[in-house]
């Protein structure tokens, strides 16, 4: 940007040099930047040693600015007495090109909300500022008619069709000289539900937003090309919008690209821990007192004499409570459904038990 002060790095061959960029903050390319500073300051980018150490100190400098950048959006997102700036949507962005529809302003409202979740995940945030956030990714989607049909020339598909103008540079005030135009409003929606996803705690916003994650991929899916050279990758924007004119049918590597992302953000989704909550551990527990009281019963009561194929039954027992014993915690829900199957087991060997003693004495 102009005019702004170079990154101390001592890294000659790739220094700083002088730009033509508005001098006005942009979203998409600071968003875009974090991003990519992120990457720098990962856990596995420390595991594997992968920066010299001019890159490691120049990772930490960037480090600061990106701490800054997002509490500065996050600020600004949460102005307002009794609705944030955030909620009051669309934003009204500043640098918005002259003659573009207002309708793109809800791909700004969607980069804030992308800032505010990634400053969240430094803290750990109340569930209500969750919920409010989810609230604004669903709303987005609406207005957005990813999850809801859009009519025929409707100007929301404007926001994937044709897109966002970003400019790249003006030249003294003249029009835009250069510009950028972005298309990813429907991966960019998904990849932020997937974040907020992994802040959430409780299993009724979890899965709210894992529902509206499901919706919006439907939208992204049916974007996929179907026929010809590009089989399999994306953009067919025609599907979902029929109103739009067919184009060639040549694959996006820009959008193909961003369904990666989701798809990659998704994965961290699914290696996380479930939802657990006091209620359904202490029902776990209660199951489990009381298969581990009726196995021990059962060895009490002689049933290990009975024979081999009850002995054998027994064991296997065991093996079920041990393993419902260890997922208690983490899983309750399995735990009771691993000891709702033992306490069928047990009960059938109770009332099998005075017939099989009966023929061991005979």
């Amino acid at each position: 940007m102009h005019g702004a002060p170079a990154v101390e790095a001592d890294l000659p061959e790739s220094a700083q040099k002088p730009g033509r960029a508005a001098a006005r903050p942009n979203l998409y390319f600071t968003l875009s930047a974090l991003d990519g500073i992120a990457d720098l300051s990962s856990e596995r980018t420390r595991r594997l040693n992968l920066l010299t150490s001019t890159q490691q100190s120049l990772s930490r400098r960037l480090q600061l600015r990106w701490e800054l950048a997002q509490r500065y959006w996050s600020a600004i997102a949460d102005f307002g007495d009794r609705r944030t700036a955030l909620a009051d949507i669309p934003w009204q962005p500043t640098d918005r090109v002259s003659g573009e529809s207002p309708v793109t302003d809800h791909y700004y409202s969607l980069q804030v909300t992308g800032m505010v979740i990634e400053n969240l995940h430094q803290r750990r945030p109340a569930e209500n500022e969750l919920a409010s956030i989810a609230q604004v990714l669903a709303e987005l989607a609406i207005r957005a008619r990813v999850t809801r049909r859009a009519s025929q020339q409707e100007t929301a598909v404007d926001m994937h069709v044709p897109g966002l103008e970003i400019p790249l540079a003006e030249a003294d005030g003249k029009p835009v000289v250069l510009a950028w135009r972005v298309t990813d409003f429907a991966t960019a929606l998904l990849k932020r539900t997937m974040r907020l996803v992994l802040l959430a705690r409780s299993a009724e916003l979890r899965q709210q937003l894992l529902d509206l994650a499901d919706e919006i991929w439907g939208h992204i899916e049916q974007r996929m090309i179907l026929d010809g050279p590009g089989t399999g990758l994306w953009d067919n924007p025609q599907r979902p919008f029929p109103g739009l004119p067919t184009e060639g049918g040549e694959p996006s590597w820009y959008f193909t690209e961003r369904v990666v992302e989701c798809l990659v953000a998704a994965v961290s989704v699914i290696d996380m821990s479930p939802v657990t909550n006091v209620a359904g551990i202490s029902a776990a527990r209660t199951m489990l007192s009381e298969a581990d009281h009726l196995y021990h019963r059962e060895l009490l009561n002689g049933a290990l004499n009975a024979g081999g194929a009850m002995r054998a039954e027994l064991e296997d027992v065991a093996i079920q409570i041990d393993r419902a014993r260890a997922a208690v915690e983490r899983q309750p829900g399995t735990a009771q459904a691993i000891l709702l199957e033992v306490l069928r087991r047990l009960n059938n060997l109770e009332a099998a038990r005075p017939s099989i003693l009966l023929e061991g004495r005979l």
